[in-house]
């Protein structure tokens, strides 16, 4: 069953909106799942944010799960923050949403495992 992410996407006069939360400095970079509780798109990535190295990695990350250029992404509000809107010029919501479930499928959208603590003794 798909997750349905419709609320994390939005139409603007110039493309689609979404609305992120971001994972910087992860061990799974690539990974998206969807936080229904604050209506966004959680993606991990690689980079740290440190100099907008993070902000760099979600547009590379984004462009390449939508099949867009670069270019055609801005980030809205955000800049220094988790939470980030981002427009995606030219596109329609629907189409979006459609190549981020594929996208959530493809890279497993399912929770990360529960952190293990050592064994006693161990």
């Amino acid at each position: 069953m798909t997750t349905d992410i419709s609320a994390a996407v939005r139409r603007s006069a110039e493309g689609a909106v979404i609305d992120i939360e971001v994972q910087p400095g992860s061990s799974r970079p690539g990974k998206l799942s969807y936080d229904e509780w604050r209506k966004r798109i959680k993606l991990s990535v690689s980079e740290r944010a440190q100099k907008g190295k993070a902000n760099e990695d979600v547009l590379a990350t984004l462009a390449g799960i939508l099949d867009a250029p670069e270019t055609a992404l801005r980030i809205l509000s955000g800049l220094t923050d988790r939470k980030k809107s981002i427009l995606v010029s030219g596109q329609e919501p629907e189409a979006v949403c459609k190549l981020i479930e594929k996208a959530m499928g493809d890279r497993g959208s399912k929770p990360a495992p529960p952190s293990r603590t050592k064994a006693a003794g161990k």
